[in-house]
């Protein structure tokens, strides 16, 4: 307080004796005790306060653990926040588990089809460390430009409902997240535009794009674009990018760096539901999740055809105990691809704090093209998703249809000579499988869901 009183509340418990001097520094310290569940505030080597860490600032049942710190400017009644932060120190005074620690092979993975039948590789992900491993991962592609003018949008939002804003003036951040389930429509094009709804005027307007960021830090990386734009209030607004970005599979961010004077609600919002780990903000150094239950009105607009990718990941997500391991496995599908060799990687995200990224360089090589310029041979398969029966009729005569399941395990094998047959798949568990058909024309791979 302005007269050098303070009021300390911990677990349930206030003091209000403690005094201070102005315009001095003077040393906090908290020591904490996860064992015990044990907390003691020091002042200058003064012990000021003990409590139940575990306990929440009212008294009532919390974690024990230390998530975080959080530091605001706050004051009471008549008072002005008047005070500095400064000179943060954390100290571990007994060895911490090791954290999340990723071992992964990053050998080359070559693949060669001549018969034009799917492919099944594996790869195998370790956890050396001392706490859990999550993972993601993803393909990328070596695409060497775009081509074609077909377009796209890529969204989480739906139509503009509300302003977001504040009643004090701040410099503001805002991105949205598309990460590689939304990309993987979009492999091959560029993004050419950004559309996104502005419900009152922000000052000093940018269209940014920004990189994947650190797996351990949340929100945006390294900026890729920015460009200043003057936007019409009350609609929705689109900037054409100068340089458009190609897309290979890459999580990216695209948003909009503004001022907002105060009281003023500039950016839009839909009514939601908010997608989950989508939008994010700031107003600082930092990012952070946007709190409310909407999305940001912002869209990605995409100009060309998209690429032919040949990696699918079923179980692209999973958590590894200390200690553990897991397989995963990767489906190289040549369909409609030409002969040629084609490239990629395989990405493996982790909250490894050291290793945030590990790639996989991937070479495909179709020696017999899956193409027969001679002789068409078109093949239907429906419904797909299935819940039993998967239909299949082709052109040519159909002599054998194999499944497969993810592992690459053949489940069912049928032989024919025929146009059309049903595939029975009532009695498998849900989850992907491959219809390896063969007729007197092609072989065919079909990626199907049971579910």
């Amino acid at each position: 307080h302005a007269d050098l009183t303070s009021r300390i509340i911990a677990g349930g418990q206030e003091i209000s004796n403690v005094t201070f001097d102005a315009n001095t520094w003077f040393n906090v310290q908290v020591d904490i005790d996860l064992d015990d569940d044990f907390a003691t505030m020091y002042w200058d080597g003064v012990e000021i306060i003990s409590w139940q860490w575990s306990l929440l600032t009212n008294g009532t049942a919390g974690a024990n653990q230390l998530g975080c710190v959080n530091m605001y400017a706050g004051a009471e009644g008549t008072d002005s926040p008047l005070y500095y932060f400064d000179n943060f120190t954390f100290v571990s005074l007994s060895s911490a588990l090791t954290p999340a620690t990723v071992q992964l092979d990053t050998d080359e993975i070559m693949v060669e089809i001549n018969d034009g039948v799917a492919v099944t590789e594996m790869f195998n992900i370790a956890n050396i460390g001392q706490q859990d491993l999550a993972y993601t991962t993803y393909p990328i592609y070596d695409v060497p430009a775009a081509t074609g003018t077909a377009t796209g949008e890529m969204a989480h939002c739906g139509e503009f409902d509300s302003g977001i804003g504040s009643d004090g003036a701040v410099a503001r951040k805002i991105a949205v997240l598309f990460g590689p389930s939304v990309m993987e429509e979009y492999i091959g094009t560029e993004l050419t535009s950004i559309e996104f709804y502005m419900a009152d005027q922000g000052l000093d307007l940018q269209v940014k794009v920004w990189a994947r960021g650190a797996t351990t830090v949340p929100g945006p990386g390294e900026e890729l674009y920015s460009a200043p734009f003057t936007p019409t209030v009350g609609m929705w607004n689109t900037a054409t990018l100068s340089t458009p970005i190609l897309l290979d599979g890459t999580p990216i961010y695209v948003g909009v760096s503004y001022f907002q004077p105060a009281g003023i609600y500039a950016f839009g919002s839909d009514i939601g539901p908010k997608v989950p780990g989508v939008n994010w903000s700031s107003t600082g150094p930092g990012w952070s999740e946007f709190s409310l239950d909407r999305n940001w009105t912002i869209r990605a607009n995409v100009t060309g055809d998209p690429f032919n990718t040949f990696m699918d990941i079923p179980i692209d997500a999973g958590m590894i105990i200390p200690g553990g391991d897991e397989n995963v496995v990767v489906f190289f599908d040549p369909t409609d691809l030409a002969f040629g060799q084609y490239t990629g990687e395989i990405v493996v995200a982790t909250n490894d704090p050291v290793t945030n990224y590990a790639t996989i360089s991937v070479t495909l090589d179709i020696v017999t093209s899956t193409i027969d310029v001679n002789k068409t041979d078109a093949l239907t398969v429906y419904p797909n998703p299935t819940s039993n029966l998967i239909h299949v009729q082709a052109d040519g005569i159909i002599s054998e249809v194999v499944v497969t399941n993810y592992l690459g395990q053949v489940v069912d094998v049928q032989t024919l000579s025929n146009n059309q047959t049903t595939v029975d798949l009532s009695q498998l568990e849900n989850g992907v499988y491959f219809l390896e058909v063969k007729t007197d024309a092609a072989n065919h791979s079909v990626k199907v869901v049971k579910k």
